[in-house]
């Protein structure tokens, strides 16, 4: 049986992370007898359990636990069983480890997933800043990598990548998942108790990236002017974050939660406010799809998603950002309404999981029969 592994950091919450289990679920029936096998270098993670689920086979190795060498021997094991002919890793650090395997096997079609754009690397490990440069040395070798973000491309060209070929694949979205409800919009409000309140939302993890700070900065502002808008807060960690004594009664922080489809339901504006690093947002989109009007920072490809739709500010200018939620708001509901419209219309027109699913299948279709 021809195997096609996915090999991803971790299988918890995130945009990569999504964004796999989106494809490997929507292009099972077309792959056929061709087996893909998910295999998670840190935990099983809540998508670990989403593919488990519906019939794919998942491993995790548990890589971050101190257990190096049994982990490596583990992923040995597995790629000694099922032989893949294609392997396609998803951020860094599986981009290594795939493309050493994948050498020490002689897999002949290895694609890198690329997922960012400009990381600030003094955020984050020197692990990580020493893992790039070295993907960066080679990057020749993968049959092509794969981008989700135009501007992703650029910055990785800027860090020395020089594939054989760029191939761009959007992020695909569940527009039937992610849908206006008038009805569940209205369940999840009373439930949340901001029926009558304006509800100005972000859903991140509380990582230097996603830069709460200012989207705090941002809503202290607003509250000076209007107290009863309300800012809800959903995403790992956001539960523990340190929220100022001016905003405490006007903040909702929820933590990391599944229902993120039910969530937007509840806001009438959605803000990413990321300081960089991102390339195709899938939170942008999954708003848009519900019909909530945007504001963004300019990072990545998130300005070209929301174009003459949305509104787009600075990254890290809280009063910019501050300023852009309130004359949104001042729009009112129809003109609230006419942005809902064109985003899901654009969503719809252009990134449905379908289409983005069936660019995954060109690639494996080309490549299998070579």
């Amino acid at each position: 049986m021809s195997a096609i592994f996915h090999v991803i950091t971790s299988l918890d919450s995130g945009g990569a992370e999504r964004m796999l289990t989106r494809v490997v679920l929507n292009s099972v029936a077309e792959l056929g007898d061709k087996k893909q096998i998910v295999i998670s270098l840190r935990d099983f993670g809540v998508y670990g359990e989403e593919l488990s689920r519906n019939g794919v086979e998942v491993f995790s190795l548990n890589l971050h636990r101190g257990n190096r060498l049994s982990a490596l021997c583990k992923l040995y094991k597995i790629f000694k069983k099922y032989t893949p002919v294609i392997v396609m890793t998803w951020l860094y650090h599986a981009d290594l480890i795939g493309t050493i395997f994948s050498i020490i096997f002689g897999v002949k079609h290895l694609f890198w997933n690329v997922r960012c754009s400009n990381i600030n690397f003094s955020k984050y490990s020197k692990l990580t800043w020493l893992t790039v440069r070295v993907l960066s040395y080679f990057s020749s070798i993968p049959t092509a990598i794969i981008v989700n973000s135009k501007v992703g491309k650029r910055e990785h060209a800027k860090l020395g990548y020089k594939p054989k070929e760029w191939i761009y694949i959007p992020n695909g979205f569940d527009v039937d998942e992610f849908s206006p409800d008038a009805t569940l919009r209205q369940q999840v409000r009373e439930d949340l108790g901001v029926e009558e309140s304006v509800v100005v939302g972000i859903i991140a993890r509380t990582d230097p990236q996603k830069d709460y700070n200012t989207f705090l900065k941002a809503s202290a502002l607003l509250v000076k002017k209007d107290k009863s808008i309300k800012f809800l807060l959903v995403g790992k960690g956001t539960d523990e974050l340190r929220i100022p004594d001016e905003l405490k009664e006007n903040v909702m922080c929820l933590g990391a939660r599944r229902d993120v489809a039910s969530l937007l339901q509840a806001m009438d504006v959605f803000v990413l406010s990321s300081a960089y690093g991102e390339g195709f947002p899938n939170v942008l989109g999954e708003a848009m799809a519900v019909g909530v009007p945007c504001i963004t920072t300019d990072v990545g490809d998130a300005a070209e998603l929301v174009q003459g739709i949305g509104e787009i500010v600075e990254p890290q200018k809280a009063e910019m950002l501050s300023s852009t939620i309130g004359r949104l708001l001042e729009e009112g509901k129809g003109g609230l309404l006419r942005r809902a419209i064109l985003g899901r219309e654009r969503i719809v027109g252009n990134y449905t999981v379908g289409k983005i699913t069936r660019k995954y299948l060109e690639v494996y279709s080309s490549n299998l029969e070579s």
